[in-house]
Parts: C-alpha cells; structure tokens; sequence
C-alpha cells in the first residue's frame, strides 16, 4: 500500500531567520582545497622558496652540531676541573695534617725551653771575675757593631745580623773570627769555673725562603745557638761546658715592626758558675759503685 504524501508548499527562497548571517556556500571553500592539493602533489611549488627552506634545514643542522660539540667540550672540561679540585683538596688535607705535626713539635720544643729558661732564671749570675769581665769588654770594643755586653750579668749579645745570612744558619767569616777570640776567654784558667749558656732569638717575620732546613722561628733560633756551639768546641771548648736553647720570636726586647726589627734578632751568650760534677768514687766509703756492683750483678744493663 502506496501512502500519500502530503503537499508541502513550496518556495523560491529559503526562510531565513532575521538578525542571523547568510551561510556561505561550501562548494568553492572545497574547490580552492583540491585546487591546492593538485598543485603540492603536482609539484608546483616555487623552486627558490624550496631551496630556501633547504637552505635553513641546513643551516639549523650545523649550528645544532655546533652546540653538541660545545657542549660537549664544556662538559669535559668541567670534569677535568672536579677532578683538579678533588686533588687540591687532597693536596690541602695533606699540608693541614703536616703543619699540625709541626705545631706539635714546636709545642713540645717551647715546653723543654720553658723548663730550660726557668733553670737559667733560677741560677745565681753575677759580675764575672776580673780577668773575663775585662777580656769580655775588650772584645765589645774591638767589634761594637757586632757585640753588646751587659758586665752586670756577664751577658754577651751578638747581632744575628751580622753573625748569619738573613733566615739561615751558617756563620759568617766575620762571625767565626769573632767566636774564636770568644772561645779563648772561654778556655783560659780564669774561666775553669764557668760554662756558657747560648739562647737564640728571631724577630716575628716568618721564615720564608729556608723553610725546609728551619720549619720556624723557633726553629732557626734553636739552630743559630747549635751553630755558635759547633764553632766554639772547634775552637776547643769543652762540649759538656756549653748548653743551647732557641726563643724564635718569643722573648723580643723591642717592639716588632712588619718589616722586622734587627735588635730581636740576636744570639745571648750566658756565664754562669759551672755546676759541681761528680767525678770520683770513694771507694773506700759504704756502697761505694764496687760494692753495689757485687750485690747488684744481675741487674741488666741500663
């Protein structure tokens, strides 16, 4: 069975509602679409836009390069920096371990020199028999720019500046000659009775260019007074009449200035009434050394 439609009524314009936009054919936006496909899959692009494009693919690709490598570079030589900073710290680990070491030698060197000075203090050091006195004197005359001699404490003072190269310990010609006459008084009779006591002095300037033959002030002072030593048992001096000892920068007798100041730098000779030595046995005394000998055979050596 066929339904009937019912007639509808027809118009030539479609009813469009008032205030909304005409809608725009969609046959020519497709066409303008195809054409366009048409053309790309023809090939019908410009050949200089083309090239251009190429151009700058290329151009992006090697500054793209450029930066890898670059990069790279920074990043290597970044490592190369981390491993010369883990070796630096090593290096300082290494130094600040040595210089604690060395603070604790020159802890425990101020300490046996504390002990020494006190015995020096302790000792009894007056006017010096005439026959010294005036030889002592003599020889501050003969070389006043090197030697100052206190006669109220038998005290001679030598300038280290003219007795030793400038942060060394070796004695300088003059000096030895000047020593040697020192060493003569010392081993003449009117001296029998007295030892000498040589202390040396430094300003505070660290030691600089000597480093590795004296660590320190204390140091250098301590070598300067074994120097002076050497060269008087060279000249004769009996070795158990001399005692050494160093201050470094410790004992100054004048203000320090930065550039150092010449009067703190010196070396001190002490007279002092030499101690009274056992020497002897009597023998014939009640444990004496041969009787304990006797009772004591089997004790080990010592």
């Amino acid at each position: 069975m066929i339904r009937q439609v019912a007639d509808l009524p027809v118009t030539e314009d479609p009813i469009i509602p008032e205030g909304k936009p005409m809608p725009r054919p969609v046959t020519n936006t497709l066409a303008v679409a195809l054409a366009t496909v048409v053309l790309l899959a023809a090939g019908c692009v410009r050949q200089d836009m083309h090239d251009d494009v190429l151009t700058v693919n290329k151009s992006l690709d090697e500054q793209l390069y450029g930066s890898t490598q670059t990069l790279e570079a920074v990043q290597s030589e970044l490592a190369a920096r981390d491993r010369q900073l883990s070796q630096a710290n090593t290096t300082i680990a290494s130094l600040e371990s040595e210089y604690g070491a060395i603070d604790d030698e020159i802890n425990r060197l101020l300490g046996r020199n504390d002990v020494l000075m006190r015995r020096i203090a302790e000792l009894h050091v007056g006017p010096l028999p005439g026959g010294i006195l005036t030889a002592l004197q003599d020889m501050a005359t003969t070389w006043p720019d090197r030697i100052d001699f206190d006669a109220t404490t038998g005290t001679m003072r030598f300038a280290s500046d003219f007795t030793f190269s400038s942060g060394h310990a070796t004695l300088r010609d003059d000096a030895v000659e000047t020593l040697a006459a020192l060493s003569e008084i010392i081993t003449s009779d009117a001296a029998t009775g007295f030892e000498v006591r040589i202390v040396g002095h430094t300003d505070n300037v660290p030691v600089r260019y000597s480093r590795a033959q004296h660590p320190s002030n204390l140091h250098l002072s301590v070598h300067r007074a074994i120097a002076v030593r050497d060269a008087m048992i060279e000249h004769g001096v009996d070795p158990t009449r001399v005692q050494v000892a160093g201050y470094g920068e410790y004992r100054p007798i004048a203000d320090n200035e930065d550039d150092g100041t010449a009067a703190n730098r010196r070396v001190e000779i002490y007279f002092v009434p030499m101690p009274e030595l056992v020497t002897d046995w009597d023998t014939t005394t009640e444990g004496a050394p041969s009787e304990v000998a006797e009772a004591t055979s089997d004790e080990p050596m010592k």
